[in-house]
């Protein structure tokens, strides 16, 4: 047993042991044998540790051709569009593999663009203003959302995981699913926000929430929203309105 690989776990229903007392909600090393017999409790779920992801680098913001908004301050345009990094204190709700900072976390702003001379609309301006304003209000409205497609009884988003959790659960390190909208708040963190530009002149402008999320771990989750309420969601990047 000395030489029994450890394994690292998050407590999803706190308990105690003869030897230890293990807290919901916390991260904790040990030997694989027990991790394994603490999952088929129902008790722990096994964390995959990246020693890369885990210390998150600060991805540099980018230093190219500058605007200023009075309010929203100076973004530099970089290969996508024009970028500043923000802070959204509420979103830190979303601790899937956080890490304690010392430092307030910030996550990039994007205005989409494809060249430095197509500057952020008005339209665009007023909804960052608006998603900033209101980011807290928007942190319970995403995680009920995505709970309600899970379960089908909201709008359908044209995933595979509408109103099938158990291809949500396939996803997942334990192969169970999430069990409310609570403990999506574990299983996703979010990494960036995006003001698209609009597909159609009809179009509304939107933003995407963009979340790396344990249940799926290759393309993430994306998240649209007019500042107020979820419109639609699907892979990171290419989150398209409900149905």
């Amino acid at each position: 047993m000395k030489d029994e690989p450890m394994k690292v776990i998050r407590v999803i229903k706190a308990f105690k042991t003869e030897n230890a007392t293990y807290d919901l909600d916390e991260i904790y090393g040990v030997r694989a044998s027990l991790a394994k017999q603490f999952v088929k409790d129902g008790l722990v779920e096994i964390v995959k540790v990246d020693l890369e992801e885990d210390e998150e680098e600060e991805v540099e913001t980018p230093t190219g051709p500058s605007w200023e908004d009075p309010e929203l301050g100076t973004f530099h345009f970089g290969d996508f569009g024009y970028v500043k990094r923000v802070e959204l204190p509420a979103f830190k709700a979303f601790n899937f593999r956080a890490r304690r900072a010392k430092s307030p976390q910030t996550y990039p702003l994007q205005f989409d663009g494809d060249t430095a001379d197509q500057l952020p609309t008005p339209a665009a301006v007023a909804l960052a203003k608006l998603l900033l304003a209101n980011h807290a209000a928007l942190v319970p409205k995403v995680a009920d959302a995505l709970w309600a497609d899970f379960t089908g009884s909201g709008p359908d988003s044209g995933m595979y995981w509408h109103n099938d959790l158990d291809q949500v659960a396939q996803g997942m390190e334990s192969g169970k699913p999430p069990r409310s909208a609570r403990d999506l708040f574990k299983l996703m963190k979010l990494s960036d926000i995006r003001i698209k530009r609009p597909s159609g002149r009809s179009a509304p402008v939107l933003a995407e929430l963009n979340f790396r999320a344990a249940f799926e771990e290759e393309h993430g989750v994306g998240v649209l929203t007019d500042g107020l309420e979820v419109l639609g969601m699907g892979y990171s990047g290419e989150a398209e309105p409900f149905k």
